[in-house]
């Protein structure tokens, strides 16, 4: 009779009954728990709320016969339902069900966004840190069709790695959503890694995970990978440069030459770790890395080096034509206007016998020709003042 009034058009009726229920029937009665849990269903949102309320207070946690009714709910036609539903089991389920919050955890899937925020809230809760299904069944929402509920899969994992849960794997697991041929999902996997790391602060687990994608065969994948490495890692970590330094000696000429090209947004100017890796690919075999790694010296190496000058000038001895153009090309970047070494180096390149080589020779020698005029003049002006 008392579950009657919680349906009440009055509300001070349905509140009152709410209050007397718990007295006259006592915590755990099952005909009132289940007149409850059929009120979840009610037309009217305060109802439904009010029924929820009060089976908190009438249940224990755990009690698997009310988890199974609620949870039955999860799946009802109204969203209002599945969202009362999905916040009651948040307060009455028991610390760390393992498989009861596997189960929750596909609702992150659902079309309405209250019904995905709740999942979300109820997995992250600090009560519920759980186990590693949890945390891949989240992951696998990455991949949804549906944009919303990809964001909100991402920022679930984002969330159960800020509550302190173990994040071994987490961004691996959502890394290899890079590879995915769906734009929009890289799109997401990229931006839950970068969420990721910030909480991570960028462990080197992390890094090693992205520079991974990096080898993948597909330019648009390794793009994202390093829009992501750029968001996570600072200038000069050299963690960073390690891993793109492993990835110049690549099999696929394709890697080498992307590894190569941001080298220069990761590295130091000078740093010889990325010095050196630049400078030994300008005898790789593809002209196109080649052609990317003089880039590379140009923006990375420090004129007048000994370790870069001599690994270059060594470049310009070797027995094949395009290995000596390169070395020829990179010279001009680190060598000094009249360094003897350096400039000996050039002009020995202008007899060499192919015509490429003596003519980027001759053109290397021109610009440090005026570059020592101009260095020379403008020294002449300072004494003169």
């Amino acid at each position: 009779a008392v579950c009657q009034y919680l349906a009440h058009k009055e509300a001070s009726t349905r509140h009152a009954a709410s209050l007397v229920l718990p007295v006259v029937a006592g915590i755990g009665h099952k005909v009132a728990l289940a007149r409850l849990c059929v009120m979840l269903e009610h037309d009217s949102p305060s109802v439904r709320h009010l029924a929820s309320d009060t089976l908190v207070v009438m249940t224990r946690k755990g009690n698997k016969a009310v988890l199974g009714e609620v949870c039955r709910r999860l799946s009802h036609e109204d969203a209002g339902v599945r969202r009362v539903a999905m916040d009651l089991v948040t307060k009455i389920i028991e610390k760390g069900d393992p498989n009861l919050l596997k189960t929750v955890s596909s609702h992150l899937e659902d079309c309405y966004a209250g019904v995905r925020n709740s999942t979300v809230g109820l997995l992250t809760d600090k009560a519920f840190r759980t186990t590693d299904g949890v945390i891949a069944a989240v992951c696998e929402n990455i991949k949804h069709p549906d944009e919303a509920v990809r964001k909100t899969a991402g920022e679930a994992v984002a969330k159960l790695v800020t509550q302190a849960f173990n994040a071994d794997g987490v961004v691996a697991k959502v890394c290899d959503n890079f590879k995915h041929p769906d734009r929009g999902i890289r799109r997401t996997a990229a931006e839950a890694v970068t969420k990721l790391a910030k909480v991570d602060h960028a462990e080197t687990s992390t890094i090693v995970s992205v520079c991974k994608i990096l080898e993948h065969p597909c330019p648009e994948v390794r793009a994202t990978a390093a829009q992501v490495l750029a968001a996570v890692v600072v200038p000069g970590d050299g963690r960073a440069v390690l891993e793109l330094g492993r990835l110049t000696q690549h099999a696929d000429p394709g890697v080498r030459r992307h590894a190569i090209d941001i080298m220069p947004h990761f590295a130091s100017r000078g740093d010889p770790v990325a010095v050196a890796a630049v400078v030994e690919s300008l005898e790789d075999r593809d002209p196109g890395v080649r052609r990317s790694a003089v880039e590379a010296v140009r923006l990375l190496a420090i004129r007048g080096e000994d370790n870069a000058v001599d690994g270059i000038v060594a470049k310009t001895e070797c027995w094949d034509p395009d290995h000596r153009l390169s070395g020829v090309r990179a010279l001009e970047y680190v060598a000094r206007p009249g360094d003897k070494r350096t400039v000996g180096a050039l002009f020995a390149a202008t007899k060499d016998c192919d015509p490429d080589v003596q003519r980027a020779s001759l053109h290397a020698l021109g610009r440090l020709a005026a570059a020592a005029k101009a260095q020379a003049s403008g020294a002449g002006k300072a004494g003169g003042g």
